[in-house]
């Protein structure tokens, strides 16, 4: 015997309904830097960062505030220093790489990222503070991220902006 219409639709919604009322009651593990966070932690931390955390296992750098799932590379930047138990490690992106920076082996795809906004990349020991100075660890400062990936702009040639240009502020040609 076939279900009247819209039954099904409604079975699939109830389930749905069921499915997320038991998400919500479990536990919501959430681990940083190898430290299972208490209820509490979680609470201060989302509080914090106005956000609800997610569960899984992350880095995180209080250096930097750079943060990614464990075993990859950098997925965004945090606030630096925020009240996060445990020590960011050499293999929390899972990089054996010859660059290190904060104490974690960069994972190939930050290194490629950097590469990509024009920062030379060298074998080494780095730290970097959030505002993107940095250096060899345990020496001063030596560069800064930020400067070296600002957009450059254009020295000379045609499509320099200019009083006779045909070419507007964002290098299309206009007429």
């Amino acid at each position: 015997m076939a279900l009247p219409r819209g039954i099904p639709a409604l079975f699939a919604g109830l389930g749905l309904l069921f499915a997320a009322a038991v998400a919500h009651a479990a536990p919501k593990t959430v681990v940083i830097n190898q430290v299972k966070l208490s209820t509490q932690q979680q609470q201060a931390l989302s509080q914090q960062l106005g956000a609800q955390l997610i569960p899984g296992r992350f880095w995180y750098d209080h250096l930097s505030g750079a943060w990614g799932l464990e075993g990859g590379p950098a997925q965004g930047l945090l606030p630096p220093g925020l009240p996060v138990p445990g020590k960011l490690w050499f293999g929390a992106s899972g990089g054996q790489s010859a660059v290190v920076v904060n104490g974690r082996a960069l994972h190939p795809v930050d290194i490629l990222r950097l590469q990509q906004a024009g920062v030379p990349v060298r074998p080494g020991r780095y730290w970097v503070r959030a505002d993107g100075v940095g250096g060899l660890e345990g020496g001063p400062p030596s560069f800064n991220l930020r400067a070296m990936m600002a957009p450059k702009r254009p020295t000379g040639g045609a499509n320099r902006p200019g009083p006779f240009s045909t070419y507007d502020l964002t290098g299309i040609a206009v007429y």
